[in-house]
């Protein structure tokens, strides 16, 4: 997020001190801009002083008297106003209960990527800060707009995640999205355009493929973000209609092997596929080993497993490595023999990539996932790591 360099004065004067230099600039004192206006000089003295606002009749007043538009004098009365009104906002927003509240979100993180000014959460305005990040004014309206993400998110093994910076995820994603381009959202089209971006699997995640997932995806209403680094979040993906006719689908790279980033991908696009009806869906776990998952999330996750790797030729696969598989997992096996096994599978697992047009890595992950290979093998050479960094 880039934050502009134009200076926005701190501080809004009052009209009556504008007024104060043009009488004393044309000599006209204080009782002979009464007469003129036919104002009490009490109220003209309440005005110079700040204590009474230019009102729209005294607007035109001054002008006819003084020449300057009376749309000046009413522009300096309300954005003084509106600084005071500001100001007492502020006050009232930046309390104790709120500021626990505010400390909670990765303050830290969004400081450093410019989504909070510094300067002014040095001045005590953190919370105004937090709340204009989120699009919300004030606390009680937060709920209501990203109550959803601490609802819709399970907590992980590790218990480290929180719905604060999950929700913070989600609304960078949010920002992410503004002023992208896309079609409005077609199922039958993007169905198809999974399937070209199917092909992108046997290349290495880089920009490049990256850029064309992008433009797959807008095609057919979904816009594709990727936001990563944010601690605490705990999360692999997530979808969440912006619209009726506008999806995202939002990754996090939380593991950084091109394995998981695919079945990630195609995880939330069986979400998007499946589940329209569902506003928002935030995957912490639905990705990984689990029998607890809900309907849904094996629903996303065997919509994957299809797309990624036809069942037929998967369980036929299966069953060509058993024998080697058995002899890697027999404890009765020495260690050249194994190491020598391993090597075979290793050939036969690039070949069947091959025969499917799909990385290696992809087919090991399946294994994997199927608990018929340990995830802590030599074989995970076979995956490649994904370098790209912070939002994108």
């Amino acid at each position: 997020m880039t934050i502009r360099n134009e200076y926005v004065p701190n501080y809004a004067v009052h009209p009556g001190r504008i007024l104060l230099d043009v009488l004393e600039t044309r000599k006209i004192t204080q009782v002979e801009l009464a007469k003129r206006t036919g104002i009490s000089t009490k109220h003209i003295s309440q005005i110079i002083n700040g204590l009474k606002p230019v009102t729209p009749t005294t607007a035109l007043s001054l002008e006819r008297v003084l020449g300057t538009p009376a749309y000046v004098w009413s522009n300096l009365n309300a954005r003084y106003q509106l600084f005071q009104t500001e100001r007492e906002r502020i006050k009232l927003d930046e309390n104790k209960e709120n500021k626990e509240w505010v400390n909670k979100f990765p303050i830290t993180w969004l400081k450093k990527n410019g989504y909070i000014d510094n300067k002014k959460a040095q001045k005590g305005e953190i919370v105004n800060q937090v709340l204009s990040f989120f699009g919300v004014a004030n606390k009680e309206s937060f709920d209501p707009s990203y109550g959803a993400c601490a609802i819709n998110y399970r907590k992980t093994s590790d218990d480290k995640s929180s719905s604060e910076s999950v929700a913070t995820w989600i609304r960078v994603g949010e920002l992410k999205t503004l002023g992208k381009w896309s079609n409005n959202y077609n199922r039958d089209l993007f169905e198809s355009n999974l399937a070209e971006i199917k092909k992108l699997i046997k290349y290495d995640v880089e920009n490049d493929s990256i850029d064309k997932m992008k433009k797959l995806c807008a095609d057919s209403g979904v816009v594709f973000v990727i936001v990563q680094g944010i601690p605490k979040t705990g999360c692999w993906g997530a979808t969440k209609w912006l619209s009726k006719n506008k999806v995202m689908l939002l990754l996090s790279l939380r593991n950084r092997y091109d394995d998981f980033f695919w079945f990630t991908f195609f995880h939330e696009a069986g979400h998007i596929i499946l589940h329209k009806n569902d506003e928002i869906i935030i995957d912490t776990n639905g990705i990984e080993k689990n029998n607890n998952l809900n309907e849904k999330e094996e629903e996303a996750n065997k919509f994957a497993r299809k797309i990624l790797i036809p069942d037929d030729a998967y369980e036929s696969f299966k069953d060509e490595i058993k024998p080697i598989l058995n002899i890697i997992k027999s404890t009765d096996t020495n260690d050249l023999k194994k190491f020598t096994k391993t090597n075979d599978l290793k050939k036969e697992i690039i070949k069947f990539a091959e025969s499917n047009n799909i990385a290696p890595s992809i087919v090991l992950g399946r294994l994997q996932f199927d608990d018929l290979i340990d995830y802590r093998t030599i074989l995970n050479d076979l995956k490649k790591s994904i370098n790209i960094e912070g939002v994108y």
